[in-house]
């Protein structure tokens, strides 16, 4: 868990911990410096609900922003291959089988590195009228999927699990976050891998607050003409992660490769401010772009420059 100025909001979230039908071994909380009583509120939680849950709580020396924190989680936590790593909002609500249905689908399937729950948004006064029980419907399918989500975020980091084995690979394949988002930078490589899945179940309530990142989020590729090399760069650089993840010759490889051309090609025609280049990528790129809408978005895009 990555915390920061969450003293009013966090405290469901923790509860829903102790509420789980397996309890968490560990629970790593590192804070981005709040300047309220965030760190005191999660303390005096601890002291009043004793449990056998080992809490590891640390304090960045300097603000470093939530993908720098995430991140350094995913880097420093003490996990081991075998075990099954949630990340965790500040301000949620986990049902309490999260941990013990989303763990049983990893285990009984190797294929799986990272599984993708989904989740139900609710509004902040709706949060102490709920609890985290509730009944879990067993009968569903878990799904992989595909390879061409590679432009999208399947699903926020709070509603993932995956393998300690796959963050470690994370960890040493990747140096630095940078601009990427943690749950983009997980579901793009185990996307990448053919190990990316789906569990069709809601295992969260997720807090709408104005003021969380996720609603502040846009998509990772979303256009902004003002910093519109900057989305090429980013983009790029997701799909340079993720083929570091692929097997070499797979379609999942093959497809990153062609995006990756795409990319670039279409990143050189806006800084040339070509229009007959941009024609060009529209037709040997057609099916690298999300969808209709991504491609007049690259075309107007020249005329508003």
């Amino acid at each position: 868990m990555a915390t920061y100025n969450g003293a009013e909001k966090i405290l469901p979230q923790l509860y829903s911990f102790l509420s789980q039908s397996i309890l968490p071994d560990k629970v790593y909380i590192l804070d981005d410096c709040s300047t309220d009583t965030t760190l005191q509120v999660i303390e005096q939680f601890i002291e009043k609900n004793l449990s056998d849950i080992e809490w590891i709580i640390k304090k960045n020396i300097e603000n470093i922003g939530w993908r720098e924190t995430f991140f350094k989680l995913i880097k420093t936590s003490n996990y081991n291959d075998n075990d099954i790593i949630f990340f965790s909002d500040q301000d949620d609500i986990w049902n309490n089988s999260k941990i013990e249905l989303s763990s049983r689908v990893i285990r009984e399937d190797a294929q799986i590195d990272l599984l993708v729950s989904d989740y139900d948004k609710i509004l902040p006064e709706d949060i102490f009228s709920l609890s985290s029980e509730g009944q879990v419907d067993y009968d569903f399918k878990i799904e992989k999927y595909s390879y061409k989500l590679l432009d999208l975020v399947v699903g926020p980091g709070c509603v993932m699990a995956f393998r300690g084995k796959f963050g470690h690979e994370i960890a040493n394949q990747v140096q630095s976050i940078g601009q990427m988002a943690h749950d983009a930078l997980l579901s793009n490589c185990a996307l990448a891998k053919g190990t990316c899945y789906h569990l069709p179940v809601s295992l969260i309530k997720q807090v709408r607050y104005e003021t969380s990142v996720y609603m502040q989020k846009s998509s990772i590729f979303d256009i902004d003409f003002n910093k519109k090399k900057g989305t090429f760069d980013l983009a790029i650089l997701y799909q340079t992660m993720a083929k570091k993840f692929a097997k070499k010759d797979s379609k999942e490889f093959i497809y990153i490769d062609k995006k990756l051309k795409a990319y670039k090609s279409r990143k050189k025609a806006y800084e040339l401010g070509a229009i007959p280049r941009i024609i060009f990528n529209l037709v040997i790129y057609f099916p690298m772009y999300r969808n209709n809408g991504d491609r007049f978005t690259e075309l107007s895009s020249f005329f508003k420059k």
